[in-house]
């Protein structure tokens, strides 16, 4: 029953962790394209700004993610 817990624990902190990571690059994404089709104004260089380092923090966040799935797959035992 512990096992049991446990996995649905990794199961829901990995799930959330996706959902974190999708969140930062989709709307960094939005954020990039509503700047570059906006009119030139200094907002439009912030909120561009603010998208490209919402796609890093994302892309650094999904790189961390995918580490720790491969360590999680790499340390269970081969059937």
């Amino acid at each position: 029953m512990v096992k049991t817990i446990d996995q649905e624990r990794i199961r829901g902190s990995f799930k959330r962790q996706k959902a974190v990571t999708d969140f930062l690059c989709g709307a960094g994404t939005g954020l990039i394209i509503g700047g570059l089709m906006a009119p030139s104004s200094p907002r439009q260089a912030i909120v561009i700004f603010i998208g490209i380092g919402l796609v890093f923090a994302g892309s650094v966040l999904q790189f961390r993610y995918q580490e720790r799935l491969s360590a999680l797959f790499d340390d269970r035992p081969q059937i």
